[in-house]
């Protein structure tokens, strides 16, 4: 399983769980790219460190396509919940749209998805 989160809170939660089929992965530019690229502590945190002492099995951080290759065969095995935290650069596509939809839009959709 994987998600895809923008809250540090629920490191915690997940570590504590100790759900192993979790990979949680951090994809880190350092900045809020969405809303004007303002720089983020995220140069100043270990999200490694930060998931090991939450209780995560393994932790990884990576740069390279190779790296990211060789973190996720390793995060196959039994020992999670894993996270991954990829060192990346901010860089947006032109073209890249906004929502469309609200955010209670969404969840209707996605309640009405589940059968809620």
């Amino acid at each position: 399983m994987c998600i895809r989160d923008r809250y540090m809170g629920s490191i915690a939660v997940i570590g504590g769980q100790r759900i192993k089929n979790i990979v949680h992965v951090v994809l880190n530019n350092e900045a809020h790219e969405s809303v004007g690229g303002q720089p983020t502590v995220g140069s100043k945190i270990s999200f490694e460190k930060l998931a090991k002492a939450c209780g995560y099995g393994q932790a990884f951080t990576v740069k390279t396509k190779e790296e990211i290759a060789e973190a996720v065969k390793k995060c196959t095995n039994e020992n999670g919940p894993s996270m991954i935290e990829v060192k990346c650069c901010m860089r947006t596509r032109g073209n890249l749209g906004r929502p469309k939809q609200s955010p209670k839009e969404n969840k209707k959709e996605f309640m009405e998805f589940l059968s809620l």
